[in-house]
């Protein structure tokens, strides 16, 4: 796990994220009975994981959009 000092900061957070979305992810961090932060960088990373998945099938048809 990352050390304090590694993790966004509560205020970069709320630039980034709505309200209704920050208070959902407290929610859910004190149901999962970890830090928002720390809630939040998990679900980025599932994002990113699935952009993963997905951007070859995108490339793909681009390519044939174009051929």
């Amino acid at each position: 796990m990352a050390e304090a000092g590694d993790r966004p900061k509560s205020a970069e957070l709320a630039v980034a994220l709505d309200e209704g979305t920050r208070r959902a992810l407290e929610r859910q961090a004190q149901k999962a009975d970890c830090s928002a932060e720390d809630l939040a960088a998990a679900l980025i990373a599932l994002m990113l994981h699935q952009f993963a998945l997905v951007a070859p099938d995108a490339r793909r048809a681009a390519r044939r959009a174009r051929a």
